[in-house]
């Protein structure tokens, strides 16, 4: 926080916590009406897929946004839609998730997800804690969205978008009659 306060010329400890500690995280909370508008979205996108992917493509330039920006409204836009997009995708995942694996095997997928979910995290807070001191703040965030974008385009070409419903054991009857859910 202090590098990325001096950049941004917030020398003063109590305007660093306040514009890059406090207003930050409220970002994150700003940003929820539009992660939900993400996550409703899956219900009627005809491809959850590439719901994922693009919401993941904007997060990773969001990512470079960040590692960019050279003012504070800058910053703050940049980590909004991040924010957005990142908790955004989740609900997204959980949808196609649901359709993937059969009902038996949800939890097991699920808390899969959410443990990579923590590894992702842990993993590119020790990159920008090891990076950082001597690469400057800002590469992590470059780095980080060059990542995303190369997975958002990976998903896009790579994953099937699974029949909305198919694993619902209620619906297959239906499904069996020619009708979609």
């Amino acid at each position: 926080l202090t590098e990325a306060a001096h950049d941004f010329g917030y020398d003063d400890e109590r305007d660093r916590d306040l514009y890059l500690g406090s207003n930050l995280a409220l970002v994150s909370v700003v940003c929820l009406p539009l992660s939900a508008g993400i996550g409703v979205a899956s219900d009627f996108v005809s491809s959850r897929k590439t719901l994922v992917s693009i919401t993941a493509l904007v997060g990773g330039l969001a990512a470079i946004g960040t590692s960019v920006s050279v003012t504070y409204p800058q910053l703050l836009l940049s980590r909004f839609i991040g924010g957005a997009c990142m908790s955004g995708s989740v609900p997204v995942v959980f949808s196609l998730l649901s359709d993937w694996f059969h009902e038996t095997e949800r939890n097991a997928a699920s808390s899969f997800f959410t443990a990579m979910m923590g590894g992702g995290i842990i993993a590119g807070q020790v990159y920008a804690g090891c990076a950082g001191p001597t690469q400057g703040w800002r590469l992590s965030f470059y780095n980080s969205g060059i990542v995303t974008i190369v997975f958002a385009v990976l998903t896009m070409i790579t994953v099937r978008d699974p029949i909305r419903g198919g694993k619902e054991r209620v619906l297959r009857e239906l499904m069996a009659m020619g009708k979609t859910y």
